[in-house]
């Protein structure tokens, strides 16, 4: 079957063998898109199944690889909406909820998924350039070997975490602290499942975030005053505009026809994906609008129209957060409550 074929249950065995409590990356919360309804998602992934199979079948009649053939990037995000959208683990657990009453509260709403393609130019001028990423960031191919396509997935939060998180600057909602933690917990495991899902099909993966080789340095501060604080051989939020989901803001977060509340994540595969068009070309701050409402809502003062976001300053509170709220942490406060939180901004 092709991979936009009907997802069968989820084995919960499975999904939660695969969470390990790996560590959280940046990100913030997102908007509602829900699951396709059940019907539909059966006679859609039963048409994209009856395409894939007389794909293959031509692909052997004319002795093309099978490995070549154009996979369906729509009908994965239609299989893992009806996933994430259907997990009891998308949502909070009474084993780890930090209050009683927020136990079911659902962490994410149905993620995107956009692709691009290994070769990409944008991957090596990333590479290229300080400014961006630098030399620490690893090509695609330098990640799996025979590498075709980049699939970037973006998982915006639920309605529930994002409101929780709207007051109060200087304190993190419980909702939000747990949708940074174990919402990446679940973005982890749900990655490696869709991994899985490529298996089945015969191709092979890689997940940089989850990879033994990923390397995560600090800069110093003197270099990290206009520049985030880390540098990595992967970068989720680059990989995402390099596959067509969305800009950067004056937070540096990624913002998505869904906003920019939310996570990411990323699969590099030699599945072959038609790559998702960019509507907004190599321009990384077309959504944004510079009005100035994420510098009003940050608690510290991290972001400004003439200065940008100083990551130091934005760091060393994160770092606050995490003495405040072990095992947790976050902020997320510029987030919400702003033009961006749900969507690209009118008139962009």
């Amino acid at each position: 079957m092709g991979i936009a074929a009907s997802a069968k249950p989820a084995a919960r065995e499975a999904v939660g063998a695969a969470e390990s409590g790996q560590p959280a990356a940046q990100g913030a919360a997102g908007a509602a898109e829900s699951g396709q309804p059940a019907a539909q998602e059966a006679v859609g992934a039963a048409a994209s199944a009856q395409g894939a199979a007389q794909g293959a079948a031509g692909a052997a009649e004319s002795g093309q690889p099978a490995a070549r053939q154009i996979m369906d990037i729509a009908g994965l995000e239609r299989r893992l909406a009806q996933y994430v959208m259907t997990s009891a683990d998308n949502a909070l657990q009474a084993d780890y909820a930090l209050r009683d009453e927020i136990v079911g509260t659902p962490l994410f709403d149905a993620p995107i998924v956009g692709c691009a393609s290994a070769d990409d130019p944008l991957f090596a001028r990333m590479k290229s350039d300080d400014q961006i990423i630098g030399d620490t960031l690893r090509l695609p191919a330098d990640w799996l070997p025979g590498a075709r396509s980049v699939i970037a997935i973006f998982y915006p939060f639920s309605e529930q975490v994002r409101k929780s998180n709207w007051d109060n600057l200087g304190v993190p909602s419980d909702e939000w602290l747990h949708g940074r933690i174990e919402g990446h917990d679940f973005i982890h495991a749900t990655d490696r499942m869709v991994a899985g899902w490529l298996a089945d099909e015969g191709y092979r993966t890689c997940i940089p975030a989850l990879d033994p080789s990923l390397v995560i340095r600090k800069r110093d501060p003197e270099d990290a005053v206009d520049r985030p604080m880390f540098v990595s051989s992967w970068s989720e939020r680059h990989a995402a505009f390099a596959a067509g989901l969305g800009t950067f803001g004056l937070s540096a977060h990624l913002i998505t026809r869904v906003g920019k509340a939310g996570r990411f994540g990323s699969i590099i595969t030699d599945a072959v994906f038609s790559p998702t068009p960019r509507p907004y070309g190599e321009d990384p701050y077309a959504y944004c609008t510079r009005c100035g409402a994420c510098a009003k809502r940050c608690p510290v003062d991290a972001l400004s129209l003439e200065t940008g976001k100083d990551f130091q300053t934005c760091w060393v509170y994160m770092e606050e957060t995490k003495i405040r709220f072990k095992p947790r942490y976050g902020c997320g406060k510029c987030q919400l409550l702003v033009p961006c939180e749900t969507g690209i901004p009118a008139g962009r």
